[in-house]
């Protein structure tokens, strides 16, 4: 609608293979929402958004903040650590990544097989930290190509959480879009 463009600086670390943005000179969230694209980057697998904490603090959901990359997006409401016990600090970082099968149960990695792992992390001042707020859910959706086989039966592609222990819980609500050819 009456959304203007900026450009800003992503720091790449080259020997991590991350990406970082910083929002913080943004202000806060727009009550439409804010979309971050980041072009692909040789070498990258995590991407990352910087926002300060009273931007994802407030009272009710305001906005969003969206990070598009090639390993998927994510989406974050204004309310995000609102009434969130333990948070506190001045910076929160979302990063999206791609996630390491190596670390996972054998019989969770057997069953994801060749599909794509996303991790998802949510750090306050640098340190990752757990959250949980149903009042402010986040969105992922993932690039995924089913096949032929899945396709017979779309609705039975799922997205798996993968808690810190390694236990995989089917995610109700998650659904294969086949016009955006994503997972979300």
């Amino acid at each position: 609608g009456n959304s203007s463009d900026t450009t800003l600086p992503v720091t790449v670390n080259k020997n991590t293979g991350s990406a970082s943005i910083d929002v913080s000179s943004q202000g806060s969230l727009p009550s439409g929402g804010t979309v971050i694209t980041v072009p692909l980057i040789p070498n990258v697998n995590t991407y990352s958004v910087g926002i300060p904490i009273p931007h994802l603090s407030t009272g009710d959901r305001q906005g969003t903040l969206t990070l598009n990359t090639d390993n998927g997006s994510v989406t974050v409401p204004s309310n995000m650590l609102a009434g969130v016990d333990g948070i506190s600090g001045s910076k929160a970082q979302v990063s999206i990544g791609q996630g390491d099968k190596d670390t996972l149960p054998a019989d969770v990695k057997s069953a994801i097989g060749d599909r794509p792992l996303v991790q998802l992390t949510l750090s306050i001042d640098g340190k990752q930290t757990k959250w949980s707020n149903p009042d402010a859910p986040v969105t992922a959706s993932i690039p995924y190509t089913p096949t032929a086989e899945e396709l017979k039966n779309p609705e039975s592609i799922v997205i798996w959480y993968i808690d810190g222990s390694g236990n995989a819980v089917s995610v109700p609500n998650g659904r294969y879009n086949p016009a955006t050819g994503t997972v979300t």
